[in-house]
């Protein structure tokens, strides 16, 4: 009966990390052009503090300058880190279900995958109606991305864990 308790706690924890990855996807996809552009801008500025050597010591042109040099490539790592994030939860909690539905992990994998890319077409197609937005290919592509590596990540948390969940009952025994 504990064991059971603990996998119902797990997978609502799991839900609970789904679901709050896909209000910040969609959250920032519900901002107009202008919106988005201004948070980025600025996540681009922090971001760059950290990176560019010397960036606060640089004059204003020279940092708008590294900002707009490294913004279409941060924007294109943040979708993939959110896909990958939410690729993770996600795939862990159809792991979660075993054999009883999903039979092979694999399986759990592709249905993993195939969730959080019809997720990122959606999320695309939704953007078609905001202010200053719309659809691209690219995006979904590093979402896929994203997802495929979040997914990988579960796949070796999942082996790393059964070796280690292994490896103490044999000791027990």
């Amino acid at each position: 009966m504990a064991k059971n308790k603990k996998l119902f706690i797990y997978r609502i924890v799991l839900i609970a990390a789904i679901a709050l990855s896909l209000a910040f996807i969609y959250g920032n996809s519900l901002k107009t052009g202008e919106k988005s552009a201004i948070t980025s801008s600025k996540v681009t500025k922090a971001v760059a503090t950290v990176i560019v050597p010397d960036f606060k010591n640089l004059s204003e042109a020279a940092q708008q300058q590294k900002i707009k040099e490294i913004h279409a490539p941060l924007r294109e790592v943040a979708h993939s880190l959110e896909f990958c994030m939410l690729a993770f939860f996600v795939c862990l909690l159809y792991s979660s279900f075993g054999g009883k539905i999903f039979g092979k992990f694999y399986i759990a994998v592709l249905f993993s995958l195939g969730s959080c890319f019809l997720i990122a077409l959606s999320d695309e197609f939704l953007q078609t109606f905001i202010p200053g937005r719309g659809a691209e290919w690219l995006d979904v592509g590093m979402d896929s991305l994203g997802a495929f590596t979040g997914s990988l990540i579960a796949i070796l948390v999942v082996f790393i864990y059964k070796k280690i969940t292994a490896k103490n009952s044999a000791q027990l025994t």
